[in-house]
């Protein structure tokens, strides 16, 4: 999180930074980002950058707790100067102070609500609730109408919270689709439990099934599936991916384990649903020189494994949008401009910003918040990885073909469910429709032969018989019955 003050003085950056227990977002992986965009910055605006401080805050909670957030609240109540309180002990964070606030971490929605959190820019590709939306226009297009949503707890994994959260913004997606999509939960800890009982009570509900956990988890989940015979192409899977970061790298069927062939065989059912790509190859120089900035930091030597951050990227972007924006105000203001922290965040809405350092291109919308365009993969056996089939445009809320055709292992679309609703009940249901139309065949063959019977008796009737009845001596109650007699019985 970086905030900086008015034109007026010198700038000051304020640099927030949480997850001590994590490695993507602590403040040895996240600091030294700054001081490599401050330096490559600076030269380029030397009016802009004249006598700025950085003062670098780093917290002692991780990011990925609900402490997280609450930390960040409280130092954003302690760094503002002005602030009210409306509705109880809601903030209203400096609506008139001349302090932007931007965020490279995965968005929280209460920062999308600009009554609360009028100065706050998001940078991430985090509105959670967009990759929902990709998922519910995912249900739309191939006529899915139920949805199983496995949820794993990871308890102890540091990044459980943003599992959790990433989950979140589809389980209210789905809310508000209720009337069109049949949704149901299901929750599960795979620390501590094995995957068996929750996927067989997800398919009593669904075929489809989203499922809410990181990558390794992901793979134990693949080969549960196919060992419990989801691997034929009747059952789909949806996994979401957001934000690559050290050591949770997307998923790869290969791992040189005994889980290799079970994942391959159930692979081409499953859609990742992920935050674009990034191409590291083009990254390479970037992430060297941040990594740099970390050893000279340090004095340790930096896993290869630490490279692959996509927080680099993104908080990069965040210093250079800023600095372009705060040098073109700076040119066109007068001496007499007094702008709010509101003000200056509007600058920056519904605005598109390429950024040289990392040769990118960032939108932004309505609200201050980073256009999130998610991707659709499937594995492809003929490429052996993840193509793009779809991607969202959330801002016109259509699904888009992403070039590479969608491949199905029956030849057609799965249903959601079996035709009898529940798979399992199929063979008895099957069974008792059999035997219903066994016995139906039976008794109509048997009043066949009785209606032929008594034709020919009445077409040989004999008038002198002593045990044909007089139609005015018959009275019965049911017609059916007296019809059948008088065509066997009456003259």
């Amino acid at each position: 999180m970086n905030s900086s003050q008015s034109l007026l003085m010198p700038l000051q950056f304020i640099t927030i930074t949480l997850g001590q227990n994590t490695t993507a977002f602590n403040p040895l992986s996240v600091d030294p980002i700054y001081d490599f965009a401050f330096e490559k910055l600076v030269p380029q605006y030397p009016k802009l950058f004249e006598n700025y401080s950085v003062i670098m805050r780093p917290s002692f909670v991780s990011s990925c707790t609900d402490d997280g957030r609450e930390q960040v609240l409280n130092t954003l109540a302690d760094l503002y100067q002005e602030r009210s309180f409306i509705m109880g002990q809601t903030i209203i964070f400096a609506p008139q102070m001349d302090v932007l606030v931007a965020t490279s971490a995965a968005a929280d929605t209460a920062y999308a609500d600009k009554t609360r959190f009028p100065t706050v820019l998001s940078f991430s590709y985090g509105d959670m609730t967009v990759y929902g939306m990709t998922i519910l226009h995912l249900l739309r297009h191939f006529k899915w109408r139920t949805l199983a949503i496995i949820v794993d707890k990871l308890s102890g994994n540091d990044y459980a919270t943003k599992n959790l959260e990433m989950c979140r913004g589809t389980q209210s997606v789905m809310q508000k689709a209720i009337y069109e999509v049949n949704a149901l939960e299901f929750t599960m800890d795979s620390t501590t439990a094995s995957w068996e009982r929750t996927l067989h009570n997800a398919s009593l509900h669904s075929r489809i099934m989203l499922c809410c956990t990181l990558t390794r988890p992901l793979r134990d989940l693949l080969a549960t599936a196919a060992d419990l015979r989801m691997d034929g192409g009747d059952y789909v899977f949806l996994s979401l991916y957001i934000l690559q970061v050290p050591y949770q790298p997307p998923l790869r069927w290969q791992n040189a384990d005994d889980l290799d062939k079970k994942v391959k065989r159930i692979l081409s059912s499953l859609f990742v649903i992920r935050s674009p790509p990034v191409d590291w190859i083009k990254m390479r120089n970037l992430t060297h020189d941040i990594i740099q900035k970390r050893y000279l930091r340090t004095q340790v030597p930096v896993a290869p494994e630490l490279a692959y951050n996509e927080i680099f990227v993104v908080g990069t972007e965040m210093v250079e949008v800023i600095a372009k924006v705060m040098e073109s105000h700076r040119l066109s203001r007068t001496r007499q401009d007094r702008m709010t922290g509101t003000d200056l965040a509007k600058m920056f809405y519904n605005r598109t910003f390429h950024v040289s350092l990392t040769n990118t291109t960032v939108s932004m919308d309505h609200r201050g918040n980073r256009w999130a365009y998610p991707e659709v993969q499937q594995f492809h056996d003929s490429f052996q990885d993840f193509r793009t089939v779809f991607w969202f445009n959330p801002a016109s809320a259509v699904l888009i073909s992403g070039g590479s055709d969608i491949v199905w292992n029956q030849g057609f679309v799965p249903l959601d469910r079996a035709d009898c609703m529940h798979s399992d009940r199929c063979p008895a249901t099957v069974a008792s429709v059999r035997t219903t139309a066994i016995g139906v065949s039976v008794t109509t063959i048997g009043i066949v032969m009785a209606i032929v019977a008594c034709l020919v008796r009445h077409r040989h009737q004999d008038d002198l018989a002593w045990w044909r009845i007089k139609r005015r001596h018959l009275k019965m109650t049911d017609l059916s019955m007296q019809l059948f007699i008088e065509s066997c019985f009456v003259r």
